[in-house]
């Protein structure tokens, strides 16, 4: 019964978080979309679907327009994180800061959680070079850490019916439902083993939830498979320049961060001033250079379709931009993730070397991703997982290969980098506040 009930709890989990998504998806179809074309401002391929290709270097929106939308998401996004501050301090965290403070025993209010989305998709919204998956993480821990009280509450009354042999009664679940447990409330698992598989059983719930309602409805996440392609012990010649790539792209991640940190302190409590200037360095670049702006989740469809009508110089521009834009975003107030615009930046400059290669361009993209995301996670195991989101199972190989090569190369902990990992095998990660 406590595994049924397990599995059900994930399922509000998993709708919370495709309302998150589609809600997202609506309001930047609402301003990016139906807006310029009601003015009649959206030129022919504005919007690339998921099967269309994306124009080449022209710009798809005017600078004034992007400088226009921008500017509202900036008095919006000041106002909320004044009203934030007065409300206790909501944050979006990058995921793995979200995750580990979850692991330490962090609680989320979740009574806020609709505070927490509401500051997640603002900047989603108004063209932050920043990806979902930090917003979505924060709103994901904040409705679990009503479903982790009502868990533990089940588990005892489940233990306590096992016990005295009897079925479990609609009350006592009802009275689970209503349980306020808090960090002093006692595990109610013998074991680690049994907290896992709880803990599975709901995550279970909520992966079946999330992606059967986008399946059946529309929503969720939408990224590109790239197409399939086999590799030789040859090909990993070419394996070389395309892990050079990524792995300078990760370096130079660091420094934008760095920079992008001293900047935002520089700003000091004037928010509105720090945010219309990222405003205006986002207008200048997205009409400048085509899929600079928002997560890359969607550009990255037209890109893989169509990657050779850019050109070198413009994916070379591409990549430049999502280094330099996304942690200008993070550190100065339009906040999000950083992993979606890795990704899209890893793939594109992995086809700009097939671009100066000839090598196999999926075999590119991987290596390069591969090695960009280790670099900047130093978890070359994650990194791969991540890509697989992206990349045909066949590549799970190089990627390793190449995630290994960028978690090891050292870089100056000075630019905030993560401590390189060890060739030995040791259990060495990020610390919580990298």
């Amino acid at each position: 019964m406590f595994a049924v009930l397990a599995v059900l709890l994930g399922v509000p989990i998993g709708v919370v978080a495709w309302l998150f998504m589609l809600v997202m998806q609506l309001a930047m179809h609402l301003v990016w979309g139906i807006v310029p074309q009601a003015l009649g401002v959206a030129t022919p391929g504005a919007e690339v679907s998921a099967e269309g290709v994306a124009a080449a270097a022209e710009p798809l929106l005017p600078f004034w327009f992007i400088l226009a939308v921008t500017i509202v998401g900036a008095v919006l996004l000041a106002a909320n994180e004044r009203r934030n501050e007065r409300r206790g301090g909501i944050k979006i965290v990058p995921i793995m800061q979200a995750i580990m403070q979850v692991k330490k025993g962090k609680r989320y209010d979740w009574r806020k959680t609709g505070d927490y989305a509401l500051t997640a998709l603002l900047p989603l919204t108004f063209g932050a070079a920043v990806g979902p998956e930090a917003g979505l993480t924060n709103v994901i821990s904040a409705a679990a850490t009503r479903v982790g009280d009502t868990t533990k509450a089940l588990a005892v009354t489940c233990r306590a019916c096992v016990a005295e042999g009897r079925a479990i009664r609609r009350s006592e679940v009802r009275a689970a439902l209503r349980a306020d447990g808090g960090p002093g409330v006692p595990s109610p698992f013998a074991s680690r083993v049994q907290k896992r598989v709880a803990y599975g059983l709901i995550a279970a719930g909520a992966t079946a939830a999330f992606f059967l309602l986008g399946h059946l409805v529309g929503g969720g996440l939408t990224l590109p498979r790239l197409p399939g392609a086999s590799w030789s012990v040859d090909l990993l010649l070419w394996a070389l320049p395309c892990v050079v790539a990524g792995v300078v792209c990760g370096m130079l991640f660091d420094v934008f961060s760095a920079g992008s940190a001293w900047l935002a302190k520089a700003f000091g409590r004037h928010i509105l001033v720090r945010n219309l200037a990222v405003a205006l360095v986002l207008s200048c670049a997205g009409a400048a250079i085509p899929c600079v702006l928002f997560s890359g989740e969607t550009d990255l469809f037209g890109v893989v379709a169509g990657w050779q009508e850019f050109g070198l110089v413009t994916l070379l521009a591409m990549v430049m931009c999502r280094l330099a834009l996304a942690p200008l975003c993070i550190a100065c107030g339009w906040e999000g993730g950083q992993f979606f615009p890795l990704i899209f930046a890893g793939v594109v400059a992995g086809y700009a070397v097939a671009m100066l290669t000839g090598a196999d361009p999926t075999f590119c993209a991987a290596c390069s991703s591969a090695a960009l995301l280790g670099t900047i996670m130093r978890r070359p195991l994650l990194a791969v997982a991540t890509m697989l989101l992206v990349m045909p199972l066949p590549m799970a190989v190089p990627m390793v290969l190449a995630g290994w090569v960028g978690a090891v190369v050292p870089l100056p902990e000075a630019l905030g980098a993560a401590p390189a990992k060890r060739l030995a095998f040791g259990r060495r990660g990020m610390e919580p506040g990298e």
